[in-house]
């Protein structure tokens, strides 16, 4: 969901360290895949691909191979209680403008729910984990990105 109301459905995979893959489901033409040094974010529609290195997103932080909050290039915005669990907000410590990752979890197991994005224009995107399975083995090729070659695709 983002912070203008826009609701979206999708797939995610993590592996830990340094890989994620985020498929929405149509319509939304959205693809984000890092392949542990950088995130790619693709629009299908447009078929124009974006190049971001990971640690420049809130994305390399929740794929690092160990989240710790006492790590140095980390900013620890605020941490609250809620319900029956916590809320962490951390941002780049040597760019805390740059936008913040909100961590939700759930208590008694604790369990990570959902996370929020606020990047630097104030632009909420959450992610909401729903039914999540975890242990799986997972192809290494969902973190591989190719961009297409867009002018045979009409052929």
């Amino acid at each position: 969901m983002s912070s203008d109301g826009g609701y979206a459905k999708g797939t995610l995979h993590l592996w830990r360290p340094g890989r994620m893959r985020l498929e929405y489901d149509p319509p939304v033409p959205v693809l984000i895949v890092a392949d542990s040094r950088f995130l790619i974010y693709f629009d299908k529609e447009l078929g124009q691909t974006s190049y971001l290195g990971l640690d420049s997103t809130p994305a390399g932080f929740l794929i690092r191979d160990r989240i710790s909050l006492d790590d140095p290039r980390v900013a620890i915005k605020e941490f609250r209680h809620v319900g029956g669990g916590m809320e962490v907000t951390v941002a780049r410590a040597d760019d805390p403008l740059a936008g913040d990752l909100t961590l939700v979890f759930g208590d008694k197991p604790l369990v990570l729910k959902k996370w929020m994005v606020t990047d630097a224009q104030g632009i909420v995107t959450t992610v909401s984990l729903v039914n999540p399975r975890t242990g799986m083995k997972l192809d290494p090729g969902l973190f591989r990105f190719e961009a297409p070659d867009m002018q045979h695709q009409d052929n």
